[in-house]
């Protein structure tokens, strides 16, 4: 019972990034104080580089495009896999290699802008996060589905 609490969990968590900051160009759009709160809050979560950010009605979204793309992809697939329990035949060693290769292009991507002077684009940051997410949370619900599914 405590595993499925903690996967709840980390459905709502991430979702409610996900969910404040789309909420953050919205209020700054609407010259709310709010979205300075919001832009706050979301500082503890992302660098918020505003080159690196998606753009909504003129402002940033929250998040830089690989945040917000891992924390959104995490949060779909998650509740994918719960209610579909697709996991059900998958060993947690396939599962770990797996999310594995999926965040392996986010390190390359990472890792590599560490390294060098390269830059990538948004586009690629977004599917590097994507990836990362997915396979975050495909290792999570693998992990936690002996509490969740008996």
């Amino acid at each position: 019972m405590i595993k499925k609490i903690l996967y709840i969990f980390l459905i709502v968590y991430f979702g409610s990034l996900v969910f404040i900051s789309l909420l953050c160009p919205i209020l700054e759009y609407e010259r709310s104080p709010s979205a300075s709160i919001c832009y706050s809050f979301l500082k503890n979560f992302c660098h918020q580089i505003p080159s690196r950010c998606l753009w909504i009605l003129g402002s940033n979204i929250g998040l830089c495009s690989r945040c917000f793309c891992l924390y959104l992809s995490f949060f779909v697939i998650s509740i994918f896999l719960f209610v579909t329990k697709k996991l059900n035949s998958m060993s947690l060693k396939k599962t770990f290699l797996i999310s594995l290769l999926l965040g392996f292009p986010l390190v390359i991507d990472g890792g590599t802008k560490l390294i060098t002077d390269y830059l990538s684009n948004n586009w690629l940051r977004s599917i590097t996060g994507m990836l990362a997410g997915s396979g975050f949370a495909l290792l999570s619900t693998n992990f936690l589905k002996g509490g969740i599914w008996k």
